[in-house]
């Protein structure tokens, strides 16, 4: 995934200007943008000439393209979870690649697979706060499938 951001550099770091650009640009690593999940950045692609700030302070603003290893979940996509916990309400799953991902199956399906085993969910419902909360409900595959 390429992202495109605008990244100030204080006046004091202009020193070293592609580190604090991607000191900067890490603080976008394990959280949401735009609905995905950024798990790393790989590499700067493009540093813009940088403009200065007329502010005491003449800080340069930069328009930085970077790339960057990302994971989206999409309602009809078929993903395997880790059963966690198992409640009246339904079953709750993790997605090892995305640590701020939140699986809810409602308990109208029965799991005979223990806690702590993957299985195969269909999404059926997402919601993007702070984290990606998605309702799914158990795959099996059809022969086609397989």
């Amino acid at each position: 995934m390429l992202i495109q951001e605008n990244v100030v550099v204080e006046a004091n770091q202009l020193d070293r200007i592609t580190e604090a650009i991607y000191d900067s640009i890490k603080n976008f690593e394990n959280t949401i943008y735009k609905g995905c999940f950024i798990k790393k950045i790989l590499d700067i692609k493009h540093i813009s000439e940088g403009k200065i700030q007329h502010s005491p302070d003449c800080d340069v603003t930069f328009t930085v393209c970077f790339e960057c290893k990302s994971f989206d979940i999409e309602v009809g996509d078929i993903i395997d979870a880790e059963l966690r916990n198992k409640t009246s309400m339904g079953y709750f799953c993790i997605v090892s690649e995305c640590t701020v991902c939140n699986i809810f199956i409602p308990h109208t399906e029965s799991i005979l697979v223990p806690i702590g085993q993957t299985i195969k969910v269909r999404i059926i419902g997402k919601k993007i706060t702070d984290q990606l909360l998605c309702i799914a409900t158990t795959h099996v595959f059809t022969q086609c499938e397989e």
